[in-house]
């Protein structure tokens, strides 16, 4: 066998396999369960305006909704060919989240961010520098006017004040 079919991940459980798309459907429909259980044990409705559970209760239907739509598109779809190489794109991106992470503080939200999704953008998808360039600029400055500008949510600034 090569590569790829040593790394789908799958087992057999009578005539039924189970993929790892199908466990992932049902792990996060248990956890929207859950999320429900917990949620009906908060007030649904506050003296005015929704209460505390609201939310929550909603958020976990949806969720449960979508996993149960997953799980059935899975099971209907035949098995998704494992990606060689696949491992080395998880890498970057996790190497390079951690080192956005490390020098947000230092560099601020808007160059640690765009520096982020430029490598993101232009390393490891390895699109154009122009659609790079674009979706960061781009990206960061709408995060900033959402966040920074209109929720005024303090983001980390660098040593250039933004």
């Amino acid at each position: 066998r090569g590569l790829a079919a040593r790394s789908t991940w799958r087992f057999g459980i009578g005539r039924m396999t189970w993929r790892g798309e199908i466990v992932a459907g049902l792990l996060c429909g248990l956890f929207a369960a859950l999320w429900i259980a917990t949620a009906l044990g908060l007030p649904y409705l506050g003296d005015y305006a929704p209460g505390s559970g609201f939310l929550p209760l909603w958020l976990g239907v949806c969720l449960l909704v979508l996993s149960a739509i997953y799980v059935v598109t899975s099971l209907r779809a035949p098995a998704a060919a494992a990606l060689t190489g696949h491992w080395r794109k998880v890498v970057a991106v996790t190497l390079g989240l951690i080192v956005c992470v490390a020098v947000i503080e230092k560099l601020g939200f808007v160059v640690a961010v765009s520096a982020y999704l430029l490598f993101l953008l232009r390393a490891v998808e390895k699109e154009s520098w122009r659609t790079s360039l674009g979706v960061s600029i781009g990206t960061v400055a709408i995060l900033f006017g959402l966040f920074r500008l209109w929720l005024q949510v303090p983001l980390p600034k660098g040593p250039w004040g933004f």
